[in-house]
Protein backbone atom coordinates (compact mmCIF):
# COMPACT_ATOMS: atom_id res chain seq x y z
CA UNK A 1 0.00 0.00 0.00
CA UNK A 2 2.75 2.47 0.90
CA UNK A 3 4.67 1.65 -2.29
CA UNK A 4 1.62 2.58 -4.36
CA UNK A 5 1.29 5.87 -2.49
CA UNK A 6 4.99 6.61 -2.95
CA UNK A 7 4.56 6.00 -6.68
CA UNK A 8 1.56 8.39 -6.74
CA UNK A 9 3.64 10.97 -4.86
CA UNK A 10 6.46 10.57 -7.40
CA UNK A 11 3.98 11.28 -10.21
CA UNK A 12 2.64 14.34 -8.39
CA UNK A 13 6.16 15.70 -7.74
CA UNK A 14 6.97 15.10 -11.42
CA UNK A 15 3.85 17.06 -12.36
CA UNK A 16 4.90 19.80 -9.93
CA UNK A 17 8.32 19.97 -11.58
CA UNK A 18 6.62 20.47 -14.94
CA UNK A 19 4.50 23.34 -13.64
CA UNK A 20 7.53 24.92 -11.95
CA UNK A 21 9.47 24.60 -15.20
CA UNK A 22 6.68 26.51 -16.93
CA UNK A 23 6.80 29.15 -14.17
CA UNK A 24 10.56 29.49 -14.62
CA UNK A 25 10.09 29.98 -18.37
CA UNK A 26 7.37 32.57 -17.72
CA UNK A 27 9.55 34.51 -15.27
CA UNK A 28 12.46 34.41 -17.73
CA UNK A 29 10.20 35.78 -20.45
CA UNK A 30 8.93 38.42 -18.04
CA UNK A 31 12.51 39.46 -17.23
CA UNK A 32 13.35 39.77 -20.91
CA UNK A 33 10.23 41.84 -21.54
CA UNK A 34 10.96 44.07 -18.56
CA UNK A 35 14.47 44.72 -19.89
CA UNK A 36 13.04 45.48 -23.35
CA UNK A 37 10.31 47.68 -21.79
CA UNK A 38 7.74 45.74 -23.80
CA UNK A 39 4.54 46.82 -21.98
CA UNK A 40 2.12 44.52 -23.87
CA UNK A 41 4.56 41.63 -23.44
CA UNK A 42 4.89 42.37 -19.72
CA UNK A 43 1.11 42.28 -19.31
CA UNK A 44 0.94 39.02 -21.22
CA UNK A 45 3.64 37.46 -19.06
CA UNK A 46 1.90 38.62 -15.87
CA UNK A 47 -1.34 36.98 -16.99
CA UNK A 48 0.51 33.79 -17.87
CA UNK A 49 2.27 33.89 -14.48
CA UNK A 50 -1.10 34.09 -12.71
CA UNK A 51 -2.41 31.08 -14.63
CA UNK A 52 0.71 29.03 -13.92
CA UNK A 53 0.67 29.97 -10.23
CA UNK A 54 -2.93 28.76 -9.94
CA UNK A 55 -1.95 25.40 -11.41
CA UNK A 56 1.13 25.28 -9.16
CA UNK A 57 -1.08 25.79 -6.13
CA UNK A 58 -3.39 22.92 -7.13
CA UNK A 59 -0.46 20.55 -7.69
CA UNK A 60 1.21 21.63 -4.44
CA UNK A 61 -1.95 20.89 -2.46
CA UNK A 62 -2.17 17.46 -4.14
CA UNK A 63 1.48 16.76 -3.23
CA UNK A 64 0.84 17.68 0.39
CA UNK A 65 -2.23 15.42 0.53
CA UNK A 66 -0.25 12.51 -0.87
CA UNK A 67 2.55 13.16 1.60
CA UNK A 68 0.10 13.16 4.51
CA UNK A 69 -1.33 9.82 3.28
CA UNK A 70 2.17 8.34 3.45
CA UNK A 71 3.22 10.09 6.67
CA UNK A 72 0.40 8.75 8.84
CA UNK A 73 1.24 5.03 8.47
CA UNK A 74 4.89 5.87 9.16
CA UNK A 75 3.98 7.65 12.39
CA UNK A 76 4.92 11.08 11.05
CA UNK A 77 2.86 14.20 11.62
CA UNK A 78 0.66 15.80 8.98
CA UNK A 79 2.47 18.50 7.05
CA UNK A 80 5.82 16.71 7.26
CA UNK A 81 8.50 18.12 4.94
CA UNK A 82 9.26 16.11 1.82
CA UNK A 83 12.91 15.60 2.80
CA UNK A 84 11.89 14.25 6.20
CA UNK A 85 9.33 11.94 4.61
CA UNK A 86 11.93 10.58 2.18
CA UNK A 87 14.29 9.84 5.06
CA UNK A 88 11.55 7.87 6.84
CA UNK A 89 10.81 5.67 3.81
CA UNK A 90 12.67 2.42 3.08
CA UNK A 91 15.79 3.31 1.09
CA UNK A 92 15.01 0.88 -1.72
CA UNK A 93 11.82 2.73 -2.69
CA UNK A 94 12.83 6.35 -2.79
CA UNK A 95 15.67 6.94 -5.25
CA UNK A 96 13.44 8.49 -7.92
CA UNK A 97 11.66 10.57 -5.30
CA UNK A 98 14.99 11.68 -3.81
CA UNK A 99 16.26 12.86 -7.23
CA UNK A 100 12.99 14.71 -7.85
CA UNK A 101 13.25 16.32 -4.41
CA UNK A 102 16.72 17.68 -5.25
CA UNK A 103 15.50 18.92 -8.63
CA UNK A 104 12.48 20.54 -6.95
CA UNK A 105 14.73 22.51 -4.61
CA UNK A 106 17.06 23.57 -7.42
CA UNK A 107 14.17 24.73 -9.58
CA UNK A 108 12.58 26.64 -6.69
CA UNK A 109 15.89 28.40 -6.03
CA UNK A 110 16.16 29.45 -9.70
CA UNK A 111 12.57 30.74 -9.54
CA UNK A 112 13.35 32.74 -6.39
CA UNK A 113 16.37 34.32 -8.08
CA UNK A 114 14.39 35.19 -11.22
CA UNK A 115 11.61 36.66 -9.13
CA UNK A 116 14.09 38.88 -7.25
CA UNK A 117 15.62 40.07 -10.53
CA UNK A 118 12.16 40.90 -11.87
CA UNK A 119 11.29 42.77 -8.67
CA UNK A 120 14.45 44.87 -9.00
CA UNK A 121 13.66 45.64 -12.64
CA UNK A 122 10.12 46.69 -11.73
CA UNK A 123 11.36 48.90 -8.88
CA UNK A 124 13.91 50.51 -11.19
CA UNK A 125 11.21 51.20 -13.79
CA UNK A 126 8.95 52.71 -11.13
CA UNK A 127 11.77 54.98 -9.94
CA UNK A 128 12.26 56.12 -13.54
CA UNK A 129 8.57 56.86 -13.88
CA UNK A 130 8.58 58.71 -10.55
CA UNK A 131 11.57 60.75 -11.68
CA UNK A 132 9.86 61.68 -14.93
CA UNK A 133 6.64 62.59 -13.14
CA UNK A 134 8.47 64.70 -10.57
CA UNK A 135 9.99 66.74 -13.41
CA UNK A 136 6.52 67.75 -14.59
CA UNK A 137 5.26 71.12 -13.36
CA UNK A 138 2.80 71.11 -10.48
CA UNK A 139 2.82 70.18 -6.84
CA UNK A 140 4.07 66.71 -6.05
CA UNK A 141 3.45 66.19 -2.37
CA UNK A 142 3.53 62.41 -2.51
CA UNK A 143 4.50 59.62 -4.82
CA UNK A 144 2.13 58.87 -7.66
CA UNK A 145 2.34 55.16 -6.94
CA UNK A 146 1.66 53.06 -3.88
CA UNK A 147 4.45 50.66 -2.81
CA UNK A 148 2.33 47.90 -4.43
CA UNK A 149 2.64 49.64 -7.80
CA UNK A 150 -1.00 50.82 -7.89
CA UNK A 151 -1.73 54.45 -8.77
CA UNK A 152 -2.63 56.51 -5.71
CA UNK A 153 -6.22 57.79 -6.02
CA UNK A 154 -5.09 61.34 -5.21
CA UNK A 155 -2.59 61.20 -8.08
CA UNK A 156 -5.18 60.49 -10.76
CA UNK A 157 -5.86 63.36 -13.13
CA UNK A 158 -8.98 65.33 -12.39
CA UNK A 159 -11.56 65.28 -15.16
CA UNK A 160 -13.41 68.21 -16.68
CA UNK A 161 -16.41 67.26 -14.56
CA UNK A 162 -14.26 67.49 -11.42
CA UNK A 163 -13.22 71.02 -12.39
CA UNK A 164 -16.74 72.24 -13.14
CA UNK A 165 -18.52 70.91 -10.07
Amino acid sequence: MILQRVHELEKTVHEQLGVLSELEETLTSQRDRLVARDAPGILESIQKQGEVLQRADVVDRARKRRMDEIAHPLGLARGVALGELIEALPATNVETLRRSYVELHERLERIRRLNKVNQRLIRRALRGIEGALSALPGPQSRSTYEPSGQVRPSAMARTLIDHTT
